[in-house]
């Protein structure tokens, strides 16, 4: 299980689904910053919802984790010690089809976040961002999922 920034467990999931009457289906996040307070942030931001979070504070770990655990979605920071997020993107994608990955980034420029989504990003989404934007995202992705499209 990944550890927030301060030591603590945190998002411990499982794919078993809750879908049925008064149940909600549990999706599971990989959430890669080298910032611990954006790590915190992410792990907090999901409390109350359908999802479940682990994180990863550098790009061998990151791909460690999304390979072990196939998670539903990777908030994935482009500034990453050991791989940097172009660099573990495709390797995510190869490694995990099913997973859908959100860049997030304060010092990408315009054409590099078109580069992410043309590898296969879902979406990018630029820091600093608000909790509403940040949920918002995800939203998107769980509709997209939901609908198929």
């Amino acid at each position: 299980m990944a550890e927030l920034p301060d030591g603590r467990p945190h998002g411990r999931w499982n794919r078993v689904s809750d879908v049925g009457e008064g149940k909600v289906s549990r999706h599971h996040i990989l959430a890669v910053d080298d910032d611990p307070v954006i790590l915190e942030i992410y792990a907090r931001a999901f409390d109350d919802t359908p999802y479940d979070v682990s994180v990863a504070a550098d790009g061998p770990a990151a791909l460690a984790l999304a390979r072990q655990d196939q998670p539903d979605i990777v908030l994935l920071d482009v500034q990453l010690p050991g791989l940097r997020g172009s660099e573990l993107l495709p390797l995510i994608k190869q490694s995990c089809p099913d997973t859908s990955v959100i860049v997030v980034s304060g010092q990408t420029s315009v054409a590099e976040a078109r580069r992410f989504l043309a590898n296969g990003a879902f979406d990018f989404l630029p820091k600093p961002f608000s909790l509403k934007h940040l949920l918002d995202v995800v939203e998107n992705w769980r509709l997209s999922r939901e609908f198929g499209c």
